[in-house]
């Protein structure tokens, strides 16, 4: 994932539903790429911070309501995550069993 590939509705959220619910997925309605540039102190996504922030609502960051890129997910992707995700939460789950 790039800086910008995990906002909303995008590379990361869309890979994980690809294994959750592909069915729910409009393949050809997954918009390109839109988001509004922005200073490169500013630049950040879900995983990434930025050095500063700028607030700016959803709708000034993209015009299609995606923040992200969409059309580069994949289930092996949303497979990777989700193996990630287990991986770092079954340490944690053993250390807080009664």
């Amino acid at each position: 994932f790039g800086p910008g590939g995990v906002g909303h509705a995008c590379e990361f959220e869309t890979s994980l539903l690809q294994v959750i619910a592909p069915q729910m997925i409009d393949s050809a309605a997954i918009p390109a790429r839109a988001n509004t540039p922005t200073p490169a102190w500013n630049a950040s996504d879900m995983l990434r911070g930025s050095r500063a922030t700028l607030y700016r609502p959803l709708q000034e960051q993209s015009p299609t309501g995606v923040f992200g890129t969409p059309e580069a997910a994949t289930a092996a992707k949303g497979h990777a995550i989700t193996r990630a995700v287990i991986d770092a939460l079954l340490p944690l789950l053993r250390d807080v069993a009664i």
